[in-house]
């Protein structure tokens, strides 16, 4: 089943009420007093004088006041602000949902973390039926397996609340009671269909805890966004999210066994909802209890990109940039070093034409943007090649030929994840090849059972325009995330 959400009944431009508090996001920046850069996905915008000075106000936490609703609406819209919303907020019109199947024991953790009043276990056919108990409000039993979309969907249904919390078994929290009102704040905004908080993994000893605590593969970051397709964060799982049920229609697709809350925050997105992703607050979620289930988990992510592209066409790609950007890392990769320096100063000819007069005169300003875009996407490309094609790098690697490209590539993507962190053990390095490796072979699996080349196609595109310029700013041209 797979339906478009219905659209929200308040328009995209809805000015934020007077009196929202709101925060600069933490990557925006200033390149030059009326020239912002950020947003996600990454893009520059032309502040005029009017409006810079409201922008500063709100580097710290600043207040909507009347004159200024529109355009933080579209700040934040667009990744550019975040509103902080401190009002208590009753928890009383959620609903927690709980799909499982066969995890009794990872239930009754979720059950004794969170002890809300209102609780709905979907029981996907296990094997040893799951009964009501004092922290269960109602329990709906599926006589065959029908996958985790259609667990939640028949929990979606016989909820009667406005909001729902989807968790999956096994997620435990310090604070229900904090973690719900905390995620219940961004409702506020009409515009708001979804926020997920940041789910860390659980220690639970050994190398594969120590693992799961620093690169859960649900663990999206430090770094509270909103969540848009191409963006910094680009999607929410939904072992912990919690949603406005009117805005979800039929909920997710049952067609997917894997990747079914990727496919519904992007229809929401595309219905012009926003899906927010809150950092503030955690959910731990801890490793699978083998090596063959953890390789088989990280399997199962790469495998889903094949149903997902045939949904979603210009999504899955490995990699992606603008033909100048990628041009310019390709010739670094094979030592080019004279062409890496024209491409770049056409890249620079050209932003010249798209930059108002004000700032395409400033050399060194269109230079650094342009250097900065390559050097900053040097990181991704290679990680993202890592995730796709890491066994083909292992094996180019043995051929003279291509042993530097390939080795550059396989140690730089690999290395990036590890970024502003230490290993937590001496096998953290290569258990991050092996998770690279069995995600890289679930994607080759995936796309070859679903007959699609998309997630091993890259994304070539030229120097975009931005998706949507803020009106009372003039849009610049974007240069697409990777």
């Amino acid at each position: 089943m797979r339906s478009n959400p219905p659209a929200p009944t308040t328009d995209a431009a809805h000015p934020l009420s007077p009196g929202t508090k709101v925060v600069l996001d933490a990557q925006a920046r200033f390149l030059s007093p009326g020239l912002l850069a950020g947003g996600s996905p990454w893009r520059l915008v032309h502040v005029p004088i009017r409006s810079r000075k409201i922008l500063q106000s709100w580097r710290s936490p600043g207040v909507v006041d009347e004159t200024s609703g529109g355009l933080a609406r579209q700040l934040v819209n667009q990744g550019f602000l975040h509103p902080i919303t401190t009002a208590v907020r009753t928890v009383d019109d959620v609903t927690i949902i709980i799909p499982v199947h066969n995890d009794i024991q990872g239930l009754s953790r979720t059950l004794r973390s969170f002890g809300f009043p209102r609780v709905i276990v979907v029981d996907d056919a296990s094997e040893v039926p799951v009964t009501l108990t004092d922290e269960i409000t109602s329990v709906i039993r599926h006589d065959v397996n029908r996958g985790p979309a259609a667990a939640r969907n028949s929990g979606l249904v016989a909820a009667t609340t406005p909001f729902v919390l989807f968790v999956d078994a096994n997620i435990t929290t310090h604070d229900a009671h904090l973690l719900v009102t905390t995620l219940r704040l961004h409702f506020d905004d009409p515009m708001v269909a979804a926020v997920a908080p940041r789910v860390v993994g659980l220690n639970t000893g050994g190398p594969r805890g120590s693992f799961e605590e620093q690169f859960s593969p649900l663990d999206l970051g430090a770094l509270s966004s909103v969540v848009v397709p191409h963006g910094r964060v680009s999607y929410v799982p939904s072992a912990c999210m919690l949603v406005r049920r009117d805005a979800l229609g039929q909920g997710f697709d049952e067609e997917l066994r894997r990747g079914e809350d990727v496919d519904l925050v992007w229809r929401l997105h595309d219905a012009g909802w926003l899906v927010r992703y809150d950092a503030s607050i955690t959910v731990q979620h801890p490793p699978r209890d083998s090596w063959p289930e953890w390789l088989a988990q990280r399997h199962g992510y790469g495998r889903s990109a094949g149903p997902l592209a045939l949904r979603h066409p210009t999504r899955l790609s490995p990699v992606g940039g603008d033909l100048w950007t990628t041009g310019s890392l390709l010739a670094l990769l094979l030592g080019q070093k004279k062409l890496a320096v024209t491409i770049s100063a056409m890249a620079q000819r050209l932003l010249r034409e798209q930059l108002p007069e004000e700032f395409a005169r400033n050399d060194q300003l269109v230079r650094d943007i342009v250097v900065r875009g390559v050097w900053q996407s040097a990181g991704p490309v290679a990680r993202g090649v890592v995730r796709a094609f890491g066994p083909l790098l292992f094996a180019a690697a043995a051929l003279k030929i291509l042993r530097r490209p390939a080795l550059v590539l396989l140690v730089g993507g690999t290395l990036w994840r590890f970024r502003g962190s230490r290993p937590n053990s001496a096998l953290s390095l290569p258990l991050a090849m092996v998770d690279d490796a069995a995600y890289a072979t679930g994607v080759w699996r995936g796309s070859w059972e679903s007959r699609t080349l998309l997630p091993v196609t890259p994304r070539i595109t030229g120097w975009q325009r931005a998706a949507s310029g803020l009106r009372s700013l003039s849009p610049m041209r974007e240069r697409p995330t990777l």
